[in-house]
């Protein structure tokens, strides 16, 4: 899974890169020879071991750079914009991949080990941790509920015969 997060980020950067973002309007910047900045009409002389090994002047220095930038344009960036896309699409689904995968497959013997030491240290489910779950309440509970309406009330009203209780034999 680590792999997969960093061939995410390298493609997220390599498409960022790709679509210009942070990148100068095209312009050459301070043109260098040596560590020193260049001005128009100035030469550099590369040199190796005291050997002169290259000439070039202020123009022919911005003149490479600009075709260097031109041909990036051209073809470069879209290079680097389909590798990066590329990138992201195989690390999207490596990370899809890896997690159905491993919900699929049984807890291993490592897992195994590291929830029984859990339980050991916290019996939760067994018993429960100090204020948790916190105690119950009793629920508030209404009244009997009454019926609505009402029963409905019986016109003409009816009475009811009184009744007597039967005290032995009459008579």
């Amino acid at each position: 899974m680590k792999w997969w997060i960093v061939v995410l980020v390298l493609g997220v950067l390599l498409t960022a890169s790709g679509t210009g973002i942070g990148r100068s309007d095209g312009s050459p910047g301070e043109i260098t020879c040596g560590g020193d900045v260049m001005r128009p009409g100035d030469v550099c002389e590369e040199t190796q071991r005291g050997v002169v090994t290259d000439t070039y002047t202020y123009g022919e220095k911005v003149r490479d750079e600009k075709a260097d930038a031109e041909a990036f344009a051209r073809t470069g960036r879209w290079v680097q914009l389909g590798l990066g896309a590329g990138l992201v699409l195989i690390a999207v689904a490596g990370i899809v991949l890896t997690k159905r995968r491993r919900a699929r497959q049984p807890p291993t013997s490592a897992d195994l080990h590291l929830r029984q030491q859990v339980r050991e240290q916290h019996p939760w489910p067994d018993a429960p941790l100090p204020h948790w779950p916190p105690p119950p309440q009793q629920q508030y509970r209404p009244p009997h509920p009454q019926q609505y309406p009402p029963h409905p009330p019986q016109y003409p009203p009816q009475q009811q015969q009184q009744q007597y209780p039967d005290f032995g034999p009459r008579g």
